[in-house]
């Protein structure tokens, strides 16, 4: 008895040896490969402007309020609610926010949130794999190439949610027990129904695993695991000839589906009461945009190692349509995993039976190689995800992301066949002592071939900017009192909006990130009441802009100088001239300060008690329009920003909460693609006419009577779709300086 259980203690030691040996050189290769030597990680590693702003504007929101859906220290003057921009990841939010409790700058929270991804995806993979009956070398390896995929790197703190993937090989897992008998919910009995055994363990764990999946992956890992779920339920049904694995995988598809509804309850119940107009709404042809290049899959990744596969890659990336998508790389060794299961399925046509693998390697083998075709067919350009972006799912767009899966399944059978040809077959130790160095070997090139130089980002820098921008962004906050409202310049919507000449879409955000009293305007959501308020005033003359800002509260201007084609200097000598003061510039001369309160002060003494707050109620509540369903997101080429619209009929949307009429002059300028003309049609408020259109564009004024509360103004046009070679979208009408102005009642 003693004798089997020292054998049983001894094979549980050397399985957490090599478990905890591989973890280890899991980090040692992060470390490696991320230079953190030359890091400080209590900056960000990545500080460039990008999503890991919003990022880091979570972990703040995290730490001051709890939770992301208030944050009243932005969208000033009128503190925004997030609802309608829905982030399902629950359970990442928590880790976030009790991470934010043990480390308070953000840059921390965020880094060790990233760097423990590394470690998890390592563990959870090789876990799989072992599931699989897969020798340890050939886990190993798989799992760690899995680990340090360029996916993991390119997504990295700029898409931190995505760079935890570690629940795919799990729910991966599922789906494959859906062809054996260990059926992961429901199973048969002797009773003539499936029975569920609530009770057992495996059961709370795969209802554990389908919640850990709804929770997390930004609703694309959701979403993706359901189609797969389905597709694994149909073709092991088939397989067996019995309806208990389709059942399994649209109850495990059920679950996920619920997890990420109720995740999301709080963004459908604000969609729900104020109307689908007021949500963040996606394009379908985004769905093309982003989709998957299997050319992308195949190539070496950006800036390979080798001078040759960088140059190859440089040329395939001046094709149109390369974006995000180039993260989608899978090697060399998963490429040729990709490549054998496409191979695989035309060989099982032509010759079913198979000596040279079991029974149950061909059955899984038969099944990665349809989930692989499953999942290609959906996110190519142009397949079923542009489908399902048409007609049932534009919020889902960026279907490359199923690379990520598309991964598992190509280094899963590359496991599977060097573990099955050389591993299974070695009987000798010298032998296998050699399998492993080979194996080692192997790897190396695989991670090296896998990642890149440019992974490892310039800290050097990185630190030079952050100091400048903290110091800076705490000179104004020492200055001021706490709770004073900063107007930013130049305007941007939030979120996702285009990037002013050398200015980010998320550079405005820094001011929050360094700051803690202090509240600003950028943030609103677009389309929201802050949004449409801070852009009516940002285009107001400087004075009138001034006064605005000043009766409303706002104790200072904070411009980026990035965002003007001329360095702000025009803006800056209006601003200076008005102020009478010279600016508080930030070290690197990129950022200016203008104190408003001296200019307040005085615009107070010119106006009485009962003037100002006359004067505060109409600046608080200008006319506003805003774009309704059939526009595309802005666009910018840094003189200029417009609108497309995808459709021949679209609503603008006009708001007047001053309480009675009002006297407005209504601008927008109208353009097709066309050089001949076409007639476009506005009806509205006290307007109905109908003018002719080219490409040149048509500058429109027309002064309206707009009654109190909300009206709308509708475009019509006969205009021809345009045809645009590099740009799948339809699109009919360009739109662009659209604004409301007040007029007096005589005008």
């Amino acid at each position: 008895m003693t004798e089997p259980m020292n054998k049983n203690n001894l094979r549980i030691s050397l399985h957490i040896a090599i478990y905890f040996g591989g973890t280890i050189a899991c980090c040692g290769f992060a470390y490696w490969f991320l230079d953190l030597r030359h890091s400080c990680l209590k900056l960000p590693l990545t500080y460039l402007g990008g999503d890991e702003f919003p990022i880091g504007m979570w972990v703040k929101e995290l730490q001051e309020r709890g939770w992301i859906l208030h944050n009243p220290r932005l969208g000033m003057p009128f503190p925004p609610e997030m609802f309608t921009y829905p982030v399902p990841d629950t359970f990442h939010l928590l880790v976030l926010r009790v991470l934010g409790l043990v480390a308070q700058p953000f840059g921390l929270v965020m880094n060790l949130f990233y760097l423990f991804t590394f470690p998890l995806t390592f563990v959870c993979t090789l876990y799989v794999l072992r599931d699989f009956g897969i020798g340890y070398p050939a886990a190993l390896f798989s799992a760690l190439l899995y680990t340090f995929l360029p996916f993991h790197f390119m997504r990295e703190e700029t898409h931190l949610l995505l760079s935890a993937y570690y629940m795919v090989p799990l729910i991966i897992m599922m789906m494959y027990r859906l062809l054996s008998e260990r059926l992961p919910l429901l199973r048969s009995q002797s009773t003539p129904f499936p029975t569920v055994a609530i009770r057992t363990g495996q059961t709370i764990a795969v209802i554990g695993i389908c919640v850990l999946v709804g929770s997390t992956g930004s609703g694309y890992y959701p979403f993706f695991a359901c189609f797969l779920l389905s597709i694994a339920g149909i073709g092991a049904a088939i397989l067996q000839r019995r309806w208990l694995p389709l059942i399994n995988g649209m109850l495990m598809a059920a679950i996920i589906t619920f997890t990420v509804a109720l995740n999301l309850s709080p963004n459908i119940i604000h969609a729900f009461e104020e109307g689908r107009g007021k949500v963040f709404i996606r394009s379908p042809a985004e769905a093309e945009i982003y989709g998957l290049k299997i050319a992308q899959l195949l190539l070496p990744l950006s800036g390979h190692r080798l001078k040759m596969f960088a140059e190859i890659k440089n040329r395939y990336n001046q094709a149109p349509l390369v974006n995000e998508n180039d993260t989608a790389t899978l090697g060399e060794i998963g490429g040729a995993g990709f490549l054998f299961l496409l191979g695989w399925l035309g060989f099982r046509l032509m010759r079913p039976n198979v000596n040279w693998l079991t029974r149950a390697d061909r059955e899984l083998l038969d099944y990665t190689a349809l989930l692989t075709t499953a999942t290609t067919l959906l996110a190519t350009v142009g397949g079923f995800g542009s489908l399902l972006a048409i007609f049932a799912f534009p919020e889902i767009r960026a279907y490359n992301r199923i690379s990520i899966y598309l991964a598992f399944f190509c280094l899963l059978v590359v496991a599977l066949l060097i573990d099955r040809v050389i591993g299974s077959r070695i009987k000798s130790r010298n032998a296998y002592l050699f399998y492993c160095v080979g194996m080692a070997i192997l790897l190396v090139f695989g991670l090296l071939d896998e990642t890149a130089r440019s992974f490892a980002h310039d800290y050097r820098s990185l630190r030079l900017r952050f100091a400048s921008d903290k110091q800076f962004v705490q000179s104004i906050e020492r200055t001021l009192t706490p709770g004073s409202m900063i107007f930013q310049l130049p305007y941007g919507s939030f979120p996702e909006s285009s990037p002013t000449f050398r200015m980010t879409a998320y550079d405005p955000l820094l001011g929050y990130l360094h700051s803690r009293t202090l509240r600003w305007s950028f943030g609103g959501m677009i389309g929201g009441k802050a949004d449409v308020w801070q852009k009516h005033v940002a285009e107001e003359p400087p004075t009138e802009m001034l006064e605005a800002l000043a009766l409303v509260g706002f104790a200072g201007i904070y411009l980026d100088r990035y965002g003007y084609i001329d360095q702000a200097e025009g803006t800056e000598r209006q601003l200076q001239g008005l102020l009478t003061q010279a600016p508080l510039t930030s070290e690197n001369g990129r950022l200016a300060f203008y104190d408003l309160r001296p200019f307040a002060a005085r615009l107070r003494t010119r106006l009485s008690g009962q003037q100002w707050r006359l004067a505060e109620a109409q600046v608080r509540n200008p006319p506003s329009i805003s774009f309704g369903d059939g526009f595309y997101n802005e666009e910018s080429n840094g003189l200029r920003k417009w609108r497309w619209t995808s459709s021949s009929e679209v609503d603008l949307h006009l708001a007047n909460s001053s309480g009675h009429d009002e006297h407005v002059l209504l601008q927008l300028t109208l353009a097709t693609g066309h050089p001949q003309s076409s007639s476009v049609r506005l009806t509205g408020p006290g307007l109905d006419c109908q003018v002719k259109v080219d490409f040149n564009g048509l500058a429109i004024s027309k002064p309206i009577v707009l009654p109190k509360g909300d009206a709308v103004l509708h475009l019509s046009t006969d205009a021809p779709k345009v045809i645009a070679p590099a740009d799948p979208r339809t699109m009919f009408l360009r739109i662009e300086d659209v604004g409301l102005l007040s007029q007096p009642a005589n005008d």
